[in-house]
Parts: C-alpha cells; sequence; structure tokens
C-alpha cells in the first residue's frame, strides 16, 4: 500500500489545550442502497495503534461537521468543519464547538461475531452477527470481501458500518474490509471502500470544555 501523508491545518479557538489525538489512518466507505440507488459516505480518520477513539465527517447541504469520540472517557467532541483546496489538495480546518456524554460500547450488549474461513484466492468472508452467545437469533449477515493490511484494520469498518452491534471480536489476521454486501427482506445494501491512506492530523481539544 503506497504511503501518502496528509497534512491538515487545525484551528482552534484556545490555545490551551488539555489533551492531544493523533490520527494516522483516513478510509471513505460509500454505502448504497440497490433498490433506491441511495448512497451515503462515510469518512473517518483513526488511529491503527489505538482504536479506543475516532473521528468521523459528516457532510449535508446545510452543514460540515466531525464527531471525536473517545470510547474510553464516553465523550464524543463535535467540530464545525472547513474545507479548502491548496495546490490540488483538499484540506480540512477543525473549529471545536461543544462536548457531550456517550456510553461506549463496554456498557452496552455485546454481539458475537461468527467469521467464516477466509477464501485464500477471493479473499471472501461471511460474517454473521448474533444477538448473544446462544446464536439462536441471527441479527445480520454480511459477505465481506478483505485486502491485505499491515496491521488489522477491520475495527475501521467495525466503528464506521456496525456501530450500532459492538462487539469484542474481529478477524484474526490483518485485512482492511474493502467491499460488504447485505441482502436484506427487500433491498440489497452494498458497502465499498473508495479511499484510503495515511495520514497525519492532530486535534488538540481546549482545557475548558463546553457541555
Amino acid at each position: 500500500m503506497k504511503k501518502i501523508y496528509l497534512f491538515v491545518a487545525l484551528s482552534l479557538s484556545v490555545v490551551i489545550t488539555a489533551q492531544t489525538y493523533n490520527f494516522d489512518f483516513l478510509t471513505k466507505y460509500s454505502s448504497t442502497n440497490t433498490k433506491n440507488k441511495f448512497s451515503y459516505e462515510f469518512i473517518n480518520y483513526s488511529n491503527t495503534d489505538d482504536f479506543t477513539y475516532n473521528l468521523s465527517l459528516a457532510k449535508s447541504k446545510d452543514q460540515f461537521v466531525a464527531i471525536l469520540f473517545d470510547k474510553n472517557k464516553e465523550l464524543k467532541h463535535h467540530f464545525t468543519v472547513t474545507e479548502s483546496k491548496e495546490k490540488g489538495m483538499i484540506q480540512f480546518q477543525f473549529q471545536y464547538d461543544y462536548s457531550y456524554k456517550s456510553s461506549s460500547a463496554k456498557n452496552k450488549n455485546q454481539y458475537i461475531y461468527e467469521f467464516s474461513e477466509v477464501d485464500v484466492h477471493s479473499k471472501n468472508v461471511t460474517l454473521k452477527i448474533f444477538k448473544n452467545d446462544k446464536k439462536k437469533k441471527q441479527i445480520k449477515e454480511q459477505q465481506l470481501t478483505l485486502k491485505p493490511a499491515n496491521v488489522n484494520l477491520f475495527p475501521i469498518y467495525q466503528e464506521t458500518l456496525l456501530a450500532q452491534y459492538p462487539s469484542n471480536q474481529t478477524l484474526t489476521e490483518n485485512y482492511i474490509v474493502s467491499k460488504a454486501v447485505e441482502h436484506c427482506e427487500k433491498c440489497t445494501c452494498e458497502v465499498e471502500l473508495k479511499e484510503y491512506k495515511n495520514v497525519e492530523l492532530q486535534i488538540n481539544l481546549p482545557k475548558k470544555l463546553i457541555f
């Protein structure tokens, strides 16, 4: 995987900071409903050495925001994002707005993930999600296509597309999910990894948080 560095400018209204978060990897997933063709993009920044926090970006017609979720502290921090372009490279500026409490996965019911063996040639694997370890009720089933990676990057897909199904289980080898297909009763949902690259991003929180 080619290593690309993206330098992101950071603008905060408070100079004195309480905590610093570092991110070294960016992913952009696109989820499409094959019935109505509705598509939505998920942009995430992660720290591949520490998946206890992540930064997710959401852009709509009226606003562009980012949410930094610290699972250990059970805090979410809201930022307004300003997008600019310099020398052909898109840059983001993050303006801190406020923070709020949010329960992390450790305080929620843990779902059971069951992975089939990874196909050596196609790198396909079936993921089944159950409500509990009795495995009587299957909640979800997805067909995943994987790409080899330097570290296990399945947690990025999990926190992006499976956040409502928290689990401590993960793949045992180093892969990133490049595609996922889920067949529902009335439609099919297809998820595709549109972009992934190494980045350098540091976000500093103000010493006095706003709640």
